[in-house]
């Protein structure tokens, strides 16, 4: 089995505690997670004292480092299709207010019920 990979060695004397890490980073054809046995063994192999933690995936970390965005992005998309379905009652209430008012116009003269035409003096 080949490996390829890189390795950081940040200081281990610094007084930041986010520095004193080693990370390797390893480029693998298929499911990487699944090779995590393997790595620990050959890990343990090259030095013991060294323990392997927080073993992840680069897409998991990315998916974690975008969460947030990725969340108000989803919630945007709701609110807008919220103001949409808004927006469409509104227009059909208004249009809907509009025909009744100008449907019992049409009924109170006669237009609509097709009465005989009336004159100013009552029917013709």
């Amino acid at each position: 089995m080949k490996f390829r990979g890189d390795l950081h060695v940040l200081d281990s004397n610094a007084k930041d505690a986010r520095l004193k890490e080693m990370v390797f980073e390893l480029r693998t054809t298929g499911d990487p997670l699944r090779l995590s046995n393997t790595v620990r063994q050959i890990v343990h192999q090259v030095g013991p004292q060294v323990p392997l933690a927080n073993m992840t995936t680069q897409s998991r970390r990315i998916d974690e480092s975008i969460l947030q965005e990725r969340t108000f992005a989803q919630l945007g998309a709701c609110f807008g299709g919220l103001a949409l379905v808004m927006a469409c009652v509104g227009l059909y209430g208004t249009m809907a207010y509009a025909v009744a008012r100008r449907t019992g116009k049409l009924y109170s003269h006669g237009v609509g019920r097709h009465a005989p035409p009336r004159g100013l003096d009552g029917p013709a």
